[in-house]
Order: structure tokens, then sequence, then C-alpha cells
């Protein structure tokens, strides 16, 4: 089930993280709560090439500075024929040494080995490959430059369709085309008819500058973020309400590497999906604050000073940084 949820979000490689940021919960004890977020959302692949995993591949471009090589038959695609020799056979050994000097006479003198013979069905001495072309360079002809231009064009174009492709697929299921920057300054523009979210602006390379504050009650579960048109969630804190009334405060997008713990923590399946293994590695992780107040203790916490006390509420406060790599948690009761 969990899979198939995650399955969009796998097959595009695609994850929304927080970049650099400040976050505040404050929970009352009537079930009145107040989340606010502020700063950076980082739309990022973890094994794709270019801006933040995204955006057009690097154009190839010729140089007609450089030299070619080989004999001048004017096609730079001519496959090397090696020519094939094979390996001489196996010396002799060496004679025997002459035998000692006797009383009769001088000792004979030294009798050479026959040489060896192989067996009829000995398998041929291993080939030895001499490639014919020479590794000196030289001018190019006006055929060759011609042919490299052409395959440069060629490749240009393939990369362009491959691209477009790549872009419709993830607007279907993002909202928007992550190598287009037009496309993202209309996303943002969505964002903020949202309720909640007070500003987004795209800033490029993946980035997103927001600020979104909401308050309500918690007699449902609660999560952020959630964006318009986008099959892919993976929410930075989750609120559950629970049957005996406290809640559980999770933030599993705070933590040190949230993508890759991900994929980390669901195996072999989610790794399958992702594929494409040994490209660019997943992005630096978050790095801000996140701070929950409320005016009832809470029952547990994972903070590494546990709550202090401040104008009568209770604080906790979790530094989000690089290798920190903890979910913030906390459980809250209500009602009480």
């Amino acid at each position: 089930m969990v899979l198939a949820l995650l399955a969009p979000l796998m097959l595009t490689a695609c994850f929304l993280l927080p970049g650099t940021f400040t976050s505040s919960l404050d929970v009352r004890r009537d079930g009145s709560f107040d989340f606010a977020y502020k700063g950076q959302i980082i739309l990022a692949a973890p094994y794709g090439a270019g801006t933040r995993g995204f955006g057009a591949e690097t154009a190839f471009k010729d140089d007609p500075t450089q030299p070619c090589y080989g004999p001048i038959n004017g096609n730079l695609r001519r496959p090397m024929q090696p020519w094939t020799t094979f390996a001489p056979p196996p010396a002799p050994p060496p004679a025997p040494p002459p035998a000692p000097a006797t009383a009769s006479g001088p000792a004979p003198g030294p009798v050479s080995a026959p040489p060896p013979r192989l067996p009829a069905d000995a398998a041929p001495p291993p080939p030895v490959f001499v490639s014919p072309v020479s590794p000196d360079p030289r001018p190019c002809t006006a055929a060759e430059r011609g042919e490299r231009s052409a395959n440069f064009a060629r490749m240009n174009a393939e990369a362009a369709t491959r691209r477009k492709a790549e872009g419709e697929k993830l607007a279907a299921i993002l909202g928007m085309d992550p190598g287009d920057d037009a496309s993202m300054r209309a996303y943002a523009a969505q964002v903020v008819r949202q309720a909640g979210w007070r500003s987004a602006v795209y800033r490029g390379n993946g980035v997103f500058d927001v600020e979104f504050r909401q308050t309500g009650r918690l007699d449902r579960d609660f999560v952020f973020p959630l964006l318009p048109k986008t099959a892919v969630i993976m929410p930075f804190v989750i609120v559950r309400k629970r049957a005996d009334g406290a809640v559980m405060v999770s933030a599993p997008g705070y933590r040190a590497n949230p993508a890759q713990a991900l994929m980390n923590g669901l195996g072999g399946g989610i790794a399958g999906m992702a594929g494409n293994s040994g490209k660019a590695p997943l992005p630096n992780g978050p790095q801000g604050v996140f701070t929950i107040t409320t005016d009832t203790p809470p029952l547990t916490n994972n903070t590494d000073d546990g709550p202090t006390s401040e104008s009568g509420h209770s604080v906790l406060r979790w530094n989000i940084a690089t290798g920190i790599d903890k979910v913030p948690e906390t459980l809250i009761p209500i009602g009480r």
C-alpha cells in the first residue's frame, strides 16, 4: 500500500524538501493550534542531472579547435578495425648442462631438447590485438568537421525531445514542469490562492521562498504542506489526533535528509523504482529551527534538553542541521 501511494514520487524521483527555514507550532489545551512556516521549499530530484535534478540538459557544443585522429578518410564514425596476430609459441626449455669430464675423454657436447609438441586438441594461443589507428592528433578535414557538427546537432535534438517528454510527465504528476521557469512561477501564483499561504515566490534553481500560517482546531489531522495539483505528498509536519484526546506531533521533513531516509526506510522496492544509481546524490538537508509551545505539559518528546518554561508555557525546540538525523516528535494532551 505504501509503495502504491509513493509510486508517483519515486517514478519521477521528485521530492519537496525544506531548505533554510523557521517553523513553529502552538498547541493549546482547548484543542486550538497555530502553525507557521517561513523559508524555502525546494523541489529536488536525487538522481537527476542539472539544476536540483531538473532543467535542460547541457548542450553539446562543437569545438573547432578539437583535433582529429587516424587516417584521413572523412568518416569520424569509422570503427577501429584491429588486425589480429597470434602470440608466438612458448620458448623451449633450456638445454641440460653438459656432463662432467671423465678419465676416458672430454664430456660430450650438450644435447638439444626436442621442441614441445602441443596436443592436437589444444586451444590456439591467445590473439594479440593491435590498433592500426595512429594516436597522433591532426587537423580535421572539412568533411570531418561537418560530420562532427551534424552529430552534435542530432544529439541536441534528441536531448530536447527527451526533455520535453520528461517535462510533460512531471507536469502531469507535480502540477508544474521543474525545467521550465515560467511553469514554476505560474505554480507559485497558484499556491498563494490556497488558504494559509501568505506568499510564494519562485527564485529559480528549484527553490521557492514561502510564508505559510494556519490556525484552527485539532479535531482532525493536520498535514503541511499540501500543494495544489500535485500527486506527490511528502509531509514536513504531521499532527495526528488520538482517541484518548492527545495529539502526536511528528516532523519527518525536518530531519537531516528526509528524501534519502524515505528511500532507505522503504528498501529495495523504492530504490528499484527510482533507479539511475550512480548519478547525482540527494541535495543537502534542511537547515532551521522547529519550535513547539503548549499550555499543557507534553507527555513525551525527543528534544536534546527537554521542555523549558517560558511565560507559563512549555517550549520544545529542535535545531535542524545536516548530520542530525532525528525526526522531531512529541505527544501533547489536549482537552484535559
